[in-house]
């Protein structure tokens, strides 16, 4: 896959574009947005010293200048595009960014994990919302600064709708690779068999993308990804019999090296997003009389973790 960081700049005139939430994932969006020509705010209570974030992209640390609000006061104007790249928990809380934000033409990019962007946008905004699926693999590094990854295939993927194909072509045209989806709800439950395994495991053990070559923690992957794809069928998705093998080979293929979202926020004592992974699968197997007690146990884990002092946010 070409590095986004080295693809043309955009086609397009600028367009100015807000990055709510300035993690990993956010900051890389930034990053290439901001590189290939927009006017980018990066939205995020904490700044780095200098105006700019900072990407390590496969070619060494480059720098792309920003403009960073630490609060939704100092928005000056709205944009033409939002990208909410905030943790799960903390969606609630993009509400005033959003009410500074967003104006009659704005459209919001939700590059978030889960299976309901839409219905956790519903009760902030009022602005077409289209959600995004992230497919390569961010890891702050400090405030504004991250290493990316790329996997095999593009960098978001969105619904082949209207408002997608346009949030599409922006990302595109900016040299992030996107790739719209008829099927996106299966293509989301798809992602969630991925964060459902990988991200609880790698917290609970502690470890890198490594623990999962273990066979008795393979084994533990495919059970979760079984109830996973049992949950996701009753929600829309196509899913076949050999849906969980193929997603587990695909986690044990990953690099062994890789860290999972969830494993960084324990690393640094943020706040977990796991109700909206498996407790997402729980909650619907619940309502649907489905038996996940693998789910569960994991589920009940991450509760506990999340509670103890090294695992709340700060």
């Amino acid at each position: 896959m070409s590095s986004p960081l080295n693809s043309a700049r955009a086609a397009a005139p600028p367009e100015t574009i807000a990055v709510v939430g300035t993690g990993a994932v956010g900051a890389a969006l930034a990053a290439w947005l901001a590189r290939a020509g927009h006017r980018v705010m990066a939205c995020s209570r904490s700044a780095p010293e200098r105006p700019v974030v900072v990407i390590d992209d496969g070619d060494g640390p480059r720098a792309y200048p920003v403009r960073w609000h630490a609060a939704p006061a100092q928005v000056e104007s709205t944009a033409d595009w939002v990208f909410v790249a905030t943790k799960l928990p903390h969606t609630p809380a993009a509400a005033k960014w959003l009410s500074a934000l967003v104006g009659p033409s704005t459209r919001i990019v939700a590059a978030q994990n889960g299976v309901d962007h839409r219905e956790r946008f519903a009760e902030l905004t009022d602005a077409p919302v289209v959600p995004a699926l992230v497919y390569f693999i961010a890891e702050r590094l400090a405030v504004g600064s991250v290493r990316v990854r790329h996997l095999d295939r593009g960098d978001l993927v969105l619904p082949d709708d209207e408002n997608g194909r346009l949030a599409a072509r922006l990302c595109n045209e900016s040299g992030i690779v996107a790739e719209t989806e008829p099927d996106f709800t299966t293509q989301a439950w798809r992602k969630l068999l991925i964060n459902a395994a990988a991200n609880p495991l790698t917290v609970l053990t502690g470890r890198r993308l490594e623990v999962l070559r273990e066979p008795s923690v393979a084994e533990l992957v495919l059970a979760l990804l079984d109830e996973t794809v049992w949950v996701g069928r009753t929600a829309g998705a196509r899913f076949d019999a050999s849906s969980a093998s193929e997603a587990l080979a695909w986690l044990r293929a990953l690099d062994p090296d890789g860290t999972s979202s969830m494993l960084q926020d324990r690393e640094n004592n943020r706040g977990l997003e796991h109700e909206g992974l498996t407790g997402t699968v729980v909650r619907l197997a619940r309502q649907h009389g489905i038996p996940t007690p693998v789910s569960d146990t994991v589920l009940a884990l991450l509760r506990g973790l999340s509670t103890s002092p090294a695992g709340s946010s700060r």
